[in-house]
């Protein structure tokens, strides 16, 4: 598109691995205290959301709504995403009697949004040489 945000996504490497743990009394209460904290600051999150929406309301506040909501939409309306050089890999050194590694590579993803319900502003594919 001619106007918009566009988001550009280059050359990321990821490697993956089994986690090993020692399974001792420590180190399992460790991860569950840590699993704990978690999830009470998503349920913190969560609660704050909908304090500040109940606390708040009133003429001025819909207009205010209303009005970011039509900015997002229309932001999201100009998108496009282009994903290329991604590669993602998966080793295993430990748990295998020989090392193990695989592995892909994602050339191009392209996503654009379109500017209403009915309507593409366009999905352009180009080739890499990457």
């Amino acid at each position: 598109s001619e106007a918009g945000a566009k988001v550009v996504v280059k050359n990321v490497f990821l490697v993956l691995g089994p986690h090993v743990s020692d399974w001792s009394w420590q180190t399992v209460c460790e991860c569950k205290a840590k699993l704990v904290d978690l999830i009470m600051k998503v349920y913190e999150l969560k609660g704050s959301e909908k304090k500040e929406t109940s606390s708040q309301g009133g003429y001025f506040f819909n207009i205010r709504q209303r009005i970011q909501d039509d900015i997002a939409r229309s932001l999201f309306g100009m998108l496009e995403v282009s994903v290329s050089g991604i590669h993602i890999r998966y080793e295993d050194p430990l748990t295998q009697s020989r090392p193990f590694a695989c592995g892909f590579k994602i050339g191009f993803v392209g996503v654009t949004s379109t500017d209403n319900e009915s309507e593409a502003m366009g999905v352009r594919r180009k080739a890499t040489g990457d």
